[in-house]
């Protein structure tokens, strides 16, 4: 039952990241410690994985081969998921 409320966990705190976005509340890092909280919780919840590599690389902190490491580590080793 524990892995169920954790995947659950991780998905409400990526949808709260976004929606701190969209609503532009404080400064970036309250989206970036939603992801990075998510990531705690479930270092391979896919989608708070994604966002959190991707808003730190259009926001230009990261580089573009930062990015592409981080999604070679994660996204494209998951099967099905990176095509």
């Amino acid at each position: 039952m524990e892995n169920p409320y954790v995947g659950k966990k991780a998905d409400v705190l990526n949808k709260k990241g976004i929606i701190s976005l969209f609503h532009r509340k404080g400064e970036d890092n309250v989206a970036l410690n939603y992801w990075q909280e998510a990531e705690l919780l479930n270092d391979r919840h896919f989608d708070s994985k994604c966002n959190f590599v991707m808003f730190r690389w259009s926001t230009a902190k990261i580089t573009d081969a930062q990015m592409i490491g981080e999604l070679d580590e994660f996204v494209f080793d998951v099967p099905h998921k990176g095509p």
